[in-house]
């Protein structure tokens, strides 16, 4: 059985299509990890305004992100071989890759889970995992995020 891990994060909903929330990376030589669950909502006063949240892939590490160390589930489950980022400003996004794409109202906190063997694959190399990305055409506020991944 794989040992399963949880990742928390805090940042901007920015109007730049350029901010990531979060970047998930894989780690070669540790197996691939497998996204199962995600959870996300908006932190301030709450307003009618829809927010656009994606999953993408990326194959180059976004630049100038604060680093999150991710938790294991079980107190007993070994190394989880994934590096987490939060607040990156660039990344490069692979083309034509959208994992998932959700529209969201900022007074509703969402969650997806992963139907059985539906799991995202965070491949196991250094520089390609997961981008996530909240953003809105104007709106400046916050979001906290927290994904759930085996490994």
């Amino acid at each position: 059985m794989s040992d399963r891990y949880a990742a928390c994060f805090a940042g901007p909903v920015a109007p730049n299509a350029a901010s990531t929330q979060v970047a998930v990376i894989g780690s070669r030589g540790q197996g691939r990890a497998h996204l199962y669950d995600w959870l996300f909502g908006h932190v301030g006063a709450a307003a009618d305004n829809v927010i656009s949240n994606t999953l993408n892939r990326f194959t180059a590490i976004p630049t100038g992100p604060a680093a999150v160390v991710p938790v294991a589930l079980d107190m007993a489950a070994g190394t989880h071989g994934v590096t987490c980022y939060q607040n990156a400003t660039t990344g490069t996004v692979t083309a034509s890759s959208c994992l998932i794409s959700i529209a969201t109202n900022q007074r509703a906190s969402h969650r997806w889970v992963a139907a059985p063997d539906g799991e995202l694959v965070i491949p196991a190399t250094d520089a390609s995992g997961i981008y996530y990305h909240a953003g809105h055409a104007s709106l400046a506020t916050n979001q906290e995020t927290t994904f759930h991944w085996t490994s």
